[in-house]
């Protein structure tokens, strides 16, 4: 896993997931502009893009044994109904329950999830979130990209007590725009 390091032990400390595969961010911007627009967003965050090189799921559990102050985990990878893709990994309802104990790691204040496509979506995706929200105890919000040209996201789903000011990517979309400027002239 590739980690890009900022000032974590301060307050509402997040960790940032990337899957590097997320087909809507490489239309906007690269996984290290990402992290970049996202570091100068938010000073209390660690981000980390997965590598692929073993299971993503238990990627992210280790991570956040390594980071054991996380109160706010992001997500942003390829979804689909029901479905998270996390490099080479699918998480799903028919093998949720082979990773119920990586997933019970999981346990942070907040959770979002940000995806190329309604996760929460349908029966199937109501209870993947459920399911994870269950489990993990986290309050949980799902994002879904609402143009790929503009990088848009709109909160389609979530549980708990989840506060819409946690949303990262408006942030980074507009710190993006500014980052590019400076580097472009």
């Amino acid at each position: 896993m590739s980690k890009f390091y900022n000032n974590f032990f301060y307050s509402n400390h997040s960790l940032i997931i990337i899957d590097p595969s997320f087909s809507h961010i490489h239309d906007v911007m690269t996984p290290r502009s990402l992290r970049k627009a996202i570091a100068n967003t938010l000073f209390n965050a660690e981000i980390v893009v997965l590598e692929s090189k073993r299971d993503e799921v238990e990627e992210i559990s280790i991570t956040l044994e390594e980071y054991p102050y996380t109160e706010t985990l992001h997500i942003i990878c390829n979804t689909s109904p029901g479905c998270l893709y996390l490099g080479n990994t699918c998480l799903n309802l028919f093998n949720f329950k082979d990773y119920s104990i990586k997933l019970k790691h999981w346990c942070t204040k907040n959770i979002l999830l940000y995806g190329s496509s309604n996760i929460a979506a349908g029966n199937a995706g109501r209870k993947f979130i459920q399911k994870l929200y269950q489990i993990t105890g986290s309050n949980l919000a799902v994002y879904s990209q609402l143009s790929t040209d503009e990088m848009n996201w709109h909160c389609d789903y979530s549980l708990g007590n989840i506060n819409p000011d946690l949303n990262i990517l408006p942030f980074v979309k507009k710190n993006t725009l500014v980052y590019y400027t400076a580097i472009d002239y």
